[in-house]
């Protein structure tokens, strides 16, 4: 069964597919890396679709280590195009699994290599410093919640449009709590 989600989990990613990955995802995910150090439920969610939109994917290969029913080991190697570059990273997943879905997380691989094959000479320059790492995740981060913005804002935008349609007006609409009379 984890064998099977791990293959399609992977499957997903290869194939750019959002709401494919979505689907191997617990309600309750969370997730670990050197660029995410805690993301949980749906901010671990916005995370994979922020990746899947950013730099195409030129191929994933991975390997499962162990698997049974609660947790699995994968080594991974994806190759990434980055500012011009092809960048190849190696890194390994442990997975743990509830209802059939990844529960947890938790991905590992060296920043400071993947910093010089992204950044260039500034990377292998400064891929090493503490600074430099909190630089790149704050960055990361100001892009998850701009995404985060985006989708939020769809969703009333969407929202908006069905009332409409339904001939109701949201704008005026009682708040939650307060109770109108008729005259």
């Amino acid at each position: 069964m984890s064998e099977a989600l791990i293959h399609r989990f992977y499957g997903a990613i290869a194939g750019g597919d959002a709401h494919a990955l979505d689907a191997c995802l617990h309600s309750s995910v969370s997730f670990s890396d050197p660029i995410y150090p805690d993301l949980r439920g749906e901010r671990a969610r916005q995370m994979w679709r922020l990746v899947l939109a950013g730099s195409p994917l030129v191929g994933v290969r991975y390997d499962i280590a162990f698997a049974d029913e609660r947790k699995a080991q994968v080594r991974w190697e994806s190759t990434v195009r980055h500012a011009r570059r092809l960048v190849r990273t190696r890194g390994a997943s442990t997975f743990a699994f509830w209802d059939g879905r990844i529960v947890r997380q938790v991905d590992e691989w060296d920043f400071w290599a993947w910093s010089r094959r992204a950044r260039g000479l500034r990377g292998w320059l400064l891929g090493g410093l503490p600074a430099y790492r909190r630089r790149y995740r704050r960055r990361a981060q100001v892009a998850l919640e701009a995404l985060e913005a985006l989708d939020t804002r769809e969703a009333l935008d969407t929202r908006e449009a069905l009332d409409t349609r339904e001939g109701l007006d949201t704008r005026e609409a009682p708040g939650p709590g307060s109770h109108t009379m008729g005259a």
